[in-house]
């Protein structure tokens, strides 16, 4: 049986029943009167009283029942009375005094929480997701804070969870009933307290494996988090994991198997598996509709009780704060801590997915494994100077390539990953100069610049800074140390520091290297840079003006890093809207990669893209699309379908075509971009979400409402996450559902849409 003293709340008993209830044999004692029975366990019943004084308010009065007093029983109460005096929060009911009646049966007077079960509360409310999510954050702080007294509550569930409105109409949290808590740091009570062997602690649903194995030596605070974790799958889905009919239809040995070894259903499909009924219950209650909820979850909502539910609690929240962080980093739009899974589980699933396409037609991941692995055969076996070796210089820069067509082709950068860790790790125990350590950290860096991966970048880069800075701070190699590292940050957006690297880099150029050296006009062009990321337009001219001067002077008019100089003025130009004046730049920047790299070179492909937008935004379509169409005949072989290049090159040519009403034309380049652009940018990105839109709007146009549908809908709600539910894009959002609405001849379900407009919106 399970022990868990959790009343049953009886919120419609009036009056004390003087049939049912021993209590009403002294309605009055101490000073204390009792109104009304609030709720029932087993091993005790809570009223609602008065205390009469030395202060009169209102209180709950729990007391142990007839015939339960025994030993052990009293021995819980008096550590349930212990465990809720050590606490000081608003989120957890006070005790004010503690007694016995005159039968002699202990009682506890505590604070009255004139409450709903959280669930209930926020069903009778319709709160939406967000004020769900709100609310849980302040059941964190509550439980976090019994946690910092030594207190395991271990029957978090929504009943023992009481929300009501205070004065200010604000819902506040009462955390109770701590009868079956456990203290980690000091004894409750100095009675015998023990737990039968084989008997549940707590409430079936709401259990974790560790309370299963029917043994308080696994028992710790990420018990709680993983009842915490139920509980949010239950605000967010209507449904806890395991169902009460689940576990109560299974015998003593299956439901223990149930919890310690099942996974839980993920909350977006769970809630797909509902009926009509339920489905209309669950999306009024959350004042949205059922696919923008399922749609919420599944970007990365449901990650965070997945985290808490991890049958292995080293996986789970360390704590209820951390879980509350991690509510806190979502809302606010903030990367989370939590993943779908770790990456070592992500890698085996990854393999198990795709044997075939990593055995054999995955040509381009299984070309990146030989390389490093011919990296570390040849540096381990041979012990070659690794800077110098012809062949694994050969494969290095092969690798830097792979990891390109990794990213483009949206294959898991987990393998990928591990493989470069490995590499290092294998590669690190033995370096014969400072130039090995240099060029490896340089190049596994890069390999994950290219995967977007900066924070696994950065400590490669900074140790080979490291490294560099024993030659001295003016030798080369410590300056373009530094130049690197200006780089990624300033792809990482991280300005401060690039501009700092920068800065540095151009000052110790000029002190060592001279005023106009290659390094000094190499990091005057990176400070241009920079400063246009962080808007100072008007300062950033004169840096690009001396990089252009001075890489021409030194380099010539068709070397990279000339046209590199060139490409930032274009595109300052064309962020201070002075087209025309960026037009001959670009033109120029475009005639020297072609020219030096050959047409079907990523960087020649892309100016051919950029010249596409420039002449488009001066309105010069026919042009555009012309510059548009020649990178797509090159992109997609060249580089990959998943490239950026090729999706925003199909983005912007879609654009063009569907402003000249030519969205069939339009429709399969929006597909390919918005599978591009999800699996390297992710859901929530901007530009996931303009191509989204744009899709959705083609496709209602014409007439292809059975694949617009999802898109629309999905649409609306990352708008809504994004910007809230008064904001532009969200109401294009609406104005899209509207139109698919009305193209399905649904005018009941446009008019609800409608009706979420402003009203001076056409």
């Amino acid at each position: 049986m399970t022990e868990s003293d959790t009343p049953k709340v009886n919120p419609s008993a009036e009056t004390v029943s003087a049939s049912s209830h021993s209590e009403t044999e002294s309605m009055s004692f101490g000073h204390f009167r009792l109104l009304r029975l609030l709720g029932e366990g087993g091993m005790g019943t809570v009223w609602l009283a008065d205390q009469l004084e030395p202060v009169k308010r209102r209180v709950a009065i729990k007391i142990i029942k007839q015939g339960m007093d025994t030993k052990s029983v009293v021995a819980r109460f008096e550590a349930e009375r212990q465990a809720m005096a050590m606490m000081d929060h608003s989120g957890i009911a006070k005790v004010f005094e503690a007694g016995a009646t005159p039968e002699g049966r202990p009682y506890f007077a505590m604070e009255y929480t004139p409450g709903l079960p959280v669930t209930q509360f926020c069903d009778q409310n319709a709160f939406p997701i967000k004020d769900r999510l709100r609310l849980f954050i302040d059941i964190c702080d509550a439980i976090q804070h019994a946690h910092t007294k030594g207190i395991i509550h271990r029957d978090i569930k929504p009943s023992n969870v009481l929300v009501h409105r205070g004065d200010d109409d604000t819902p506040h949290v009462k955390v109770i009933d701590f009868g079956v808590a456990k203290a980690t740091s000091q004894p409750l009570t100095d009675k015998t307290l023990c737990t039968n062997v084989g008997q549940f602690i707590g409430t079936l649903e709401f259990m974790s494996p560790e309370q299963a194995e029917l043994t308080e030596s696994g028992i710790d605070t990420r018990t709680d988090v993983y009842a915490m974790g139920v509980l949010l799958y239950e605000l967010l889905t209507g449904e806890v994991p395991f169902t009460s009919k689940q576990l109560q239809g299974a015998g003593f040995d299956e439901v223990r198997r149930i919890i310690r070894e099942d996974e839980p259903t993920r909350p977006s499909t769970r809630l797909s598996t509902f009926d009509a009924k339920e489905v209309t219950r669950i999306s009024k209650a959350r004042n949205a509709r059922i696919e923008e909820l399922a749609a919420m979850l599944r970007r990365e909502l449901e990650w965070i009780p997945l985290k808490a539910l991890r049958k292995n609690r080293d996986e789970r929240y360390d704590s209820p704060k951390h879980m509350a962080d991690d509510v806190n980093r979502y809302l606010s739009g903030e990367p989370l801590e939590a993943g779908p899974v770790s990456r070592w589980y992500r890698t085996r699933k990854f393999v198990g997915r795709n044997k075939l396409a990593v055995g054999v037609t995955s040509v381009v991941a299984l070309g990146v494994i030989i390389a490093l692995g011919a990296i570390i055969l040849l540096y381990g076996v041979s012990k070659f100077h690794l800077a110098r070796a012809q062949v694994a210089g050969e494969f290095s820069s092969e690798l830097l390539a792979s990891m390109q067509y990794v990213q483009a082709e949206g294959m898991d950068k987990e393998l990928v990953t591990v493989m470069l860790d490995r590499t290092w790790e294998r590669m690190s125990k033995d370096f014969y100069t400072q130039a090995d350590e240099i060029e490896l950290r340089n190049r596994i860096g890069m390999a994950f610049v290219n995967l977007r991966l900066y924070e696994k970048a950065e400590p490669h880069f900074l140790g080979a800074l490291a490294v560099a800075r024993r030659s001295g701070e003016g030798a080369r190699d410590t300056i373009e140390r530094k130049l690197m590292l200006a780089m990624l940050y300033r792809k990482w957006a991280r300005y401060d520091q690039a501009a700092r690297y920068a800065q540095d880099a151009l000052d110790v150029s000029r002190r060592f290297q001279g005023e106009d050296s290659d390094s000094a006009i190499a990091a005057i062009g990176h400070i241009g840079a920079i400063l246009t990321m962080q808007k100072k337009f008007d300062e950033a001219l004169p840096y690009y003006e001396q990089s252009i001067a001075g890489n021409r002077r030194n380099l010539g008019d068709d070397h990279h890093e000339t046209l590199y100089a060139i490409g930032n003025m274009s595109a300052w130009l064309m962020r201070q809207g002075r087209l025309e004046e960026a037009l001959p730049y670009e033109q120029e920047r475009m005639d020297g990669l072609i020219r030096a790299l050959g047409a079907k070179h990523e960087q020649s492909i892309e100016s051919l893209y950029r010249m596409g937008v420039l002449l488009n935004r001066l309105e010069r379509g026919e042009e555009a699309v012309s510059y548009l169409r020649q990178a797509l005949d090159l992109a997609p072989a060249a580089l990959g379908n998943r490239h950026m290049v090729t999706a925003r090159a199909r983005t912007s040519l879609a654009e063009i075509l569907r402003k000249q009403d030519k969205c069939d034309e339009a429709t399969p380049l929006l597909r390919d971009a918005l599978a591009a652009f999800r699996s390297q940018l992710g859901d929530q990105s901007k530009q996931t979400m303009y191509t989204m839109y744009y899709l959705a709007d083609c496709l209602i146009t014409i007439g292809q409402y059975e694949e617009a549908e999802p898109l629309a809908i999905e649409c609306h709600a990352l708008n809504v996450a994004e910007f809230g539910d008064a904001h532009q894009e969200t109401y294009d959002a609406v104005t899209l559902m509207v139109s698919l609405r009305d193209g399905q001849g649904k005018p009941d379900e446009a008019q609800r849409w409608r009706d979420l407009l402003p009203e001076d919106t056409e």
